[in-house]
């Protein structure tokens, strides 16, 4: 009993410190390709954008011309400041999605990678309040 208790509890802490959403800016924007070995190999120089991102609890939309949201289905690991997810696109597709927390001199940033088989992108943010 005490053991379920204990399960409960984490599980309803663990609920309450994700219900409030993060919002970044993201003000650079690359794009890549998978290749034969699994790496992403960036195919070109950052872009500067200025697009809202917007990381919930289950959920990644962003905001950009088109607008993606992203369900995830589990938590994959953490490694080094990355978060990664098995996720939903809106067509039902499965894609990764990591979150990598970037320690900034002047602020905090995060970098939110959208990961298929074959191609990625990557949104470089600022935290916004």
């Amino acid at each position: 009993m005490k053991k379920l208790l204990l399960t409960l509890l984490i599980a309803l802490s663990s609920l309450v410190s994700f219900t409030q959403a993060l919002y970044g800016r993201a003000y650079k924007f690359q794009m890549g390709i998978v290749d034969s070995n699994d790496e992403i190999q960036w195919i070109d120089e950052p872009k500067p954008v200025d697009i809202l991102v917007q990381v919930n609890k289950g959920e990644i939309i962003i905001f950009s011309e088109q607008h993606q949201v992203y369900q995830t289905v589990s938590t994959m690991g953490s490694n080094d400041g990355t978060t990664m997810y098995k996720a939903l696109d809106k067509k039902g597709t499965y894609c990764w999605l990591f979150i990598t927390t970037i320690e900034d001199i002047y602020r905090d940033q995060i970098a939110v990678t959208i990961r298929y088989s074959d191609y990625a992108w990557i949104y470089i943010c600022r935290e916004t309040k």
